[in-house]
């Protein structure tokens, strides 16, 4: 994570979905907040499972088939260009 990441306008994707698949406590406050914490996330997993599912199709491109999606765009690429050149 780059920490000039506020200079250019951009926030991490990390710092955008960090509450919205857990929840953040502050190196400050984890003695205090940790136990707590853990506990509501195991009592409440369902939602927070739905909240990872929603972030998941928010964020990601095809999870889980990056690497198909990608290398059909490739292949489409290449068919493109070699019509192109005929």
């Amino acid at each position: 994570m780059n920490p000039n990441y506020a200079k250019y306008g951009l926030e991490p994707m990390e710092i955008a979905v960090r509450d919205k698949v857990g929840v953040s406590i502050n190196p400050e406050d984890i003695h205090e907040k940790l136990s707590v914490t853990v506990e509501t996330l195991l009592k409440d997993s369902d939602t927070f499972k739905e909240q990872i599912e929603d972030a998941l199709q928010q964020y990601l491109y095809h999870p889980g088939r990056s690497g198909e999606a990608g290398g059909k765009y490739i292949l489409s690429q290449l068919e493109a260009k070699a019509r192109k050149d005929k």
